[in-house]
């Protein structure tokens, strides 16, 4: 098994927080490894950043002597942390009535409940690019319901004699609701009273995709805002991830957001944004691909933010909806990322857009007022342990404890900063064995003081 992998790209050493210097789908590699940390986690891995002063021994150091998993080397070693980010209320109106937005992947699920959103707000005219053909609905699909479109196909089938493979039922039924919820979307949009129009184009293909942007250019003059919002899963671990399964989720992204450049000119852009995801910035196992190819877009953005456009790359935890399978729903919740219902979601999308001052922003749902957290704290990963010792065995500092309560209660009520630590007893140390403690840290509502939020916390070893 590979115990040591690291990749390395040129951005300028701070993954182009500071600016881009060099081809920002570099980026990607980094989903790569944080990936790689769920599926191999034995294994050092570790995605480096160089700037142009950077030298082999300092590459050594981070590489053999860091614990971190993105270290830039400018030459300095910095390290990327997510940090909770309160919006600048700048007040800002991103968009005029009737400028021309192109939105991929817009017309079903998440993005449409964006798209609906912002023509709430600003009543922009959108261009929706999406991969369903709108067909005429059939007569034998009229008036019946989604969840009774494959009897109402089979009842069909029967009356012509004919008898469906599965895939060809699934495709037939699959083609009426994925019709359905264009038409809804677009019915949703005129209701607000902005105007929408729907093409059916591979986002991969350039020619396809400048085709249909410069039709609506013509009629509604340059570009001023994109979503790209299109995207594909194809699940399963690196050792058994083909490269067609790569190319499908990958390209989908990179090169739908490539021709969706190619066909706008970006000097007229008031808004580019990018739907990314909680896998690009922390990994998710099985997704490689769809961790590289948000990686990669959130790169883009913070290129061209550094050139002035307002650019945001939303990473976004698990929706209620859209790509988001209950199994793959349950595997982020287990991460700690909540669910994201659409309504808030989209509300979040334009108020970040209004007030917010982070290109990247990693969005979750609304944090449970009750919960856990577990966590190992080994010798080898907190540093520090070594030199907090009794009697040779390592013991949790108190003081430890109490960032790790600090930092979670900030993260519950981000709006809030935390104050006071009240009543902390402390009823037994805990100490480390050979392979570290498992700590769990529990928290519920507790009565609040002067009408300010209150959590009662719990810590607890591993017996």
């Amino acid at each position: 098994p590979c115990q040591v992998f690291a990749t390395v790209s040129r951005l300028g050493g701070s993954f182009g927080l500071d600016a881009v210097a060099g081809d920002p789908l570099q980026g990607a590699l980094a989903g790569l490894v944080k990936t790689l940390t769920h599926e191999w986690p034995d294994a050092r891995l570790v995605a480096l950043d160089l700037s142009e002063a950077a030298t082999g021994a300092d590459i050594d150091a981070a590489i053999f002597t860091l614990a971190d998993t993105e270290i830039g080397l400018m030459p300095q070693p910095i390290a990327l942390r997510t940090v909770a980010a309160a919006r600048g209320n700048a007040g800002r109106t991103p968009l005029d009535e009737g400028d021309l937005v192109v939105v991929s992947g817009g017309a079903r699920g998440v993005t449409a409940a964006v798209a609906i959103e912002l023509c709430r707000r600003y009543r922009p005219t959108l261009l929706l690019l999406g991969r369903s053909p709108l067909v005429d609905e059939p007569a034998w699909a009229a008036g019946v319901t989604d969840s009774a479109l494959k009897a109402a196909y089979l009842s069909h089938c029967k009356s012509v004699g004919d008898r469906p493979k599965p895939r060809d039922l699934d495709a037939a039924c699959r083609s009426v609701s994925s019709a359905r919820e264009v038409r809804q979307t677009l019915d949703a949009i005129h209701a607000t009273g902005a105007t929408a129009s729907y093409r059916a184009v591979d986002v991969r293909d350039a020619t396809q995709v400048s085709e249909a942007i410069q039709a609506e250019v013509a009629l509604h003059g340059p570009v001023r805002g994109v979503v790209h919002g299109a995207g594909v899963l194809a699940d399963k671990l690196l050792v058994d991830k083909s490269p067609e399964a790569f190319d499908a989720v990958y390209s989908t992204k990179v090169d739908g957001l490539s021709a969706l450049l190619a066909a706008v000119d970006t000097a007229k852009l008031k808004v580019f944004t990018v739907f990314s995801s909680v896998a690009g910035r922390f990994g998710n196992q099985g997704q490689c691909d769809y961790a590289m190819a948000n990686e990669a877009l959130t790169h883009v953005t913070l290129k061209l933010a550094h050139q002035g456009v307002l650019a945001r790359a939303f990473d976004w935890g698990p929706w209620d909806g859209g790509m988001v399978t209950p199994a793959l729903r349950r595997q982020f919740e287990a991460q700690g990322h909540t669910v994201i219902p659409l309504d808030l979601g989209a509300a979040f999308f334009c108020d970040e857009l209004e007030d917010g001052d982070a290109i990247e922003v990693v969005v979750e749902g609304p944090r449970p007022d009750a919960g856990s957290l577990e966590r190992t704290f080994t010798v080898a990963n907190d540093n520090y342990l070594a030199d907090h010792t009794i009697s040779n065995r390592p013991v949790m500092p108190v003081a430890v404890v109490l960032e790790w309560i600090a930092q979670t209660a900030v993260e519950i009520y981000p709006a809030l900063r935390a104050c006071a630590v009240r009543d902390l007893a402390v009823m037994k140390g805990i100490t480390l064995g050979p392979a570290g403690a498992s700590v769990t840290l529990r928290w519920q509502p507790s009565a609040t003081r002067e009408g300010s939020a209150a959590l009662l916390f719990e810590i607890l070893g591993d017996a």
